[in-house]
């Protein structure tokens, strides 16, 4: 089996500003990484085989800027549940990603979250709805995000895109 795996970490260093980093591995190798702060953000190979394929990195760094416009909502989100928005440095993870078979076919997808270290909120298994720690600021997040739908979008990226990709690489970096 392979993995292509999202790591996220976003946390706001400063009044109103947030900083996210992102590397990418298929299986224990790293692919790529992301970095809001920079002036330009851009996904940045960390293979030969991304390097090779300008458009793809160009699809990836709109993808990157698109997650983070999500991101800050889903950031903002879960500080105001915690009434945190503004006092001081708090800190989210993401884990994101597929694992495929060696028929090519999905074993599992995943997106979870925690929130300054603790499991926060993750996708069920299923890929159809949120699981939340048992805690009144991750149930008002669970119920917000199963009010969105946004787990419709995840299944769709996670059983298409992701298993996408992750095939491309493992082409790619024969």
């Amino acid at each position: 089996s392979h993995s292509l795996r999202y790591f996220v970490i976003a946390y706001n260093p400063g009044y109103r500003k947030l900083r996210f980093t992102v590397v990418g591995y298929v299986d224990n190798t790293q692919i790529l990484s992301f970095d809001s702060d920079e002036q330009s953000p851009r996904v940045k190979p960390r293979v030969s085989f991304m390097a090779q394929d300008p458009e793809h990195l160009e699809e990836l760094t709109r993808f990157g800027r698109r997650v983070l416009l999500v991101g800050r909502v889903e950031l903002w989100t879960v500080f105001s549940s915690h009434r945190q928005r503004e006092n001081g440095s708090h800190t989210i993870q993401w884990l994101c990603g597929c694992d495929i078979g060696p028929d090519h076919r999905l074993l599992r997808g995943y997106k979870q979250m925690a929130y300054e270290g603790q499991d926060y909120i993750a996708l069920t298994e299923d890929l159809r709805s949120w699981i939340a720690a048992d805690n009144e600021e991750a149930q008002n997040t669970r119920r917000k995000w199963e009010a969105s739908g946004c787990a419709r979008s995840w299944k769709s990226f996670l059983e298409g895109t992701c298993v996408a990709w992750l095939l491309k690489y493992l082409d790619k970096g024969k």
